[in-house]
């Protein structure tokens, strides 16, 4: 009975630090904490920490992640980082790391809305403030920041019924919202050593949050390639691309496109006689405004960010 009773209230007194430890948050703490964020978030790392976010939040976001799954190939060095930087300032003890990583998510895109703004030279290329509203309160994994689970995230040569059901079951996205959240492919590139798949989304705009995503997808006088970027044996990598200018998933251009693909992700069509998708007219509307898009975006990546927790709070 002894060792139960004192089993008890070590257990009650640990839950009893967590709460205090997590018992509210300000403005000026996460001011602090966004200025330790600029050793990890910059160049590459901007797209990554927002891919990190996506990853995360499937299946809930809990701040742990398989690094070995290969599916999440390249996330475990900004993993490792971030967490030096958790550690090492005491964070531990203000907020969870699926708090930490969605502030960097956030950070990172306002980060790259700046980089974008700072290369526009011309009116209709200006992008918005996002407007994005940190929250706390997401509740980490018993291994955080590790795990050995899979949450089965989606294929990158699925079609355009099989992305919007997979946005509509996981997080409860209509179509709209879905392609305003994949906008994010704006950012970053594709590594063969890491997915299979190579190229830069918007050649030169790496680290630039805006429309360019969309804009791409609507020039005509573009002209796309359909091929196989696989460099062994099996046949899973088909990718778009326009040499000097743009790379694109099956699920990019879905959106745009109703590409019918087989089981390797080969799709029937080209991009200039595949049947416009169901969901054109959206990506049409944020090819033409960042004003149009940067609010729906900042709208579906808050309710993506939201995942899973029970109850978020905003800061004091």
């Amino acid at each position: 009975m002894g060792v139960h009773y004192i089993l008890s209230i070590v257990l009650v007194s640990s839950l009893i630090c967590l709460s205090i430890q997590f018992e509210s948050l300000s403005s000026s703490q996460v001011t602090s904490i966004e200025k330790k964020l600029r050793s990890v978030i910059r160049g590459g790392n901007i797209a990554t920490a927002v891919r990190l976010t996506f990853h995360d939040c499937v299946g809930g976001c809990n701040g742990c992640l398989n690094v070995d799954d290969e599916e999440n190939a390249g996330l475990a060095d900004i993993i490792a980082d971030l967490d030096t930087v958790y550690i090492e300032n005491g964070y531990d003890s203000m907020l969870s790391r699926a708090d930490f990583w969605a502030l960097a998510g956030m950070y990172s895109v306002d980060k790259a809305v700046t980089n974008a703004n700072d290369e526009c030279d011309e009116e209709d290329c200006e992008v918005p403030d996002s407007g994005l509203v940190f929250q706390w309160g997401r509740v980490d994994c018993d291994t955080a920041p590790y795990t050995d689970s899979d949450d089965g995230l989606p294929s990158a040569t699925m079609g355009h019924a099989d992305v919007m059901d997979f946005f509509a079951t996981e997080f409860g996205f209509d179509a709209n919202e879905t392609v305003a959240l994949m906008g994010a492919h704006t950012l970053g590139k594709a590594s063969s050593g890491n997915s299979g798949f190579s190229g830069v989304w918007i050649n030169g705009e790496a680290d630039m949050f805006n429309n360019e995503y969309y804009k791409r997808l609507v020039d005509s006088d573009l002209d796309w390639k359909h091929r196989d970027a696989t460099r062994n044996t099996d046949t899973t990598h088909w990718q778009w691309n326009v040499p000097g200018s743009t790379f694109m998933l099956n699920v990019d251009v879905c959106l745009y496109k109703d590409i019918i693909v087989d089981d390797d992700g080969k799709s029937s069509c080209d991009f200039s006689t595949c049947e416009d998708a169901p969901t054109a007219s959206a990506v049409e509307a944020f090819a033409a405004s960042n004003d149009v898009w940067i609010p729906a975006f900042t709208s579906v990546y808050t309710k993506m960010l939201a995942h899973g927790a029970t109850k978020l709070n905003d800061l004091s």
